[in-house]
């Protein structure tokens, strides 16, 4: 930070200048990627200031703090040179999660209650967060991912979306779009029990994603699947409010969190 920022103008300027620091330290701690977009979109000004193009700072606010692992930052200006004018800018921020599922397995080997479950060796991960946890949601559906645009264009605070395809590959459940609509609303991960599309895309949304194979052929609309009910991914009961943790070695999924 240096001392080229302009002075607040109202409360929420003030506000806002308060955050910068808060978001210049998670601006360090976020992946190269994420650091290179929010630079490269630094024309972006606001107020009719300019200030050094060599600090990094955003002259905006949060627009929210999300459970860990997803910060989601709104920047209501970030300045490079002569301004210009406003323009928003969103961008999530996701700090990787401090667990690993072999620990998990070790520390559970003993448990027979069906509390701690491990998921088959069949998923793919095919975005570019290769771990994440969180409470699950569930969602069953066929080859309709209707309800799966629905889910992901609400809030996720931290959460993993489990869509129950039944294991088929005929038509794919999530793909780009609704990739970014995960990761723009604060989801921690798609673990989808069926196909997936738009590889390169899902691969630039900042948010897990799992799936047993790519197919390039979307699904039909007709508005159905459940929300909320217990659902059998590939032999395994996954229930609405367990807590699911996935890695480079695999998934597994708890009743309860293991945080």
């Amino acid at each position: 930070m240096t001392s080229s920022l302009p002075a607040p103008r109202d409360a929420l300027a003030a506000a806002s200048w308060a955050l910068c620091l808060r978001f210049a330290c998670a601006l360090r701690e976020a992946r190269a990627p994420v650091r290179d977009a929010i630079r490269s979109a630094m024309r972006y000004s606001c107020d009719g200031a300019a200030c050094s193009a060599n600090t990094a700072w955003a002259y905006g606010f949060f627009l929210c703090e999300r459970t860990e692992p997803t910060l989601e930052f709104g920047i209501l200006g970030v300045h490079n040179g002569p301004a210009t004018h406003l323009k928003a800018l969103t961008m999530p921020l996701t700090k990787t999660p401090h667990f690993s599922t072999c620990d998990l397995c070790d520390a559970h080997e003993g448990d027979t209650s069906g509390a701690f479950r491990v998921l088959p060796p069949v998923f793919q991960s095919y975005g570019p967060v290769p771990r994440f946890a969180g409470p699950v949601v569930t969602l069953r559906c066929g080859e309709d991912n209707s309800r799966v645009r629905e889910a992901v264009n609400t809030p996720g605070a931290g959460r993993v979306l489990v869509v129950d395809g039944g294991g088929g590959v005929r038509r794919a459940l999530v793909g780009g779009n609704l990739a970014a609509a995960a990761a723009k609303n604060g989801w921690a991960g798609l673990v989808v029990n069926g196909a997936v599309r738009d590889l390169a895309e899902l691969q630039a949304a900042q948010v897990g994603i799992r799936a047993l194979a790519l197919l390039p052929m979307r699904t039909e609309k007709r508005g159905e699947g459940q929300l909320g009910v217990p659902v059998q991914v590939q032999g395994v009961w996954v229930r609405p409010g367990d807590w699911l943790y996935a890695d480079e070695d695999g998934i597994v999924v708890s009743a309860t969190s293991l945080a």
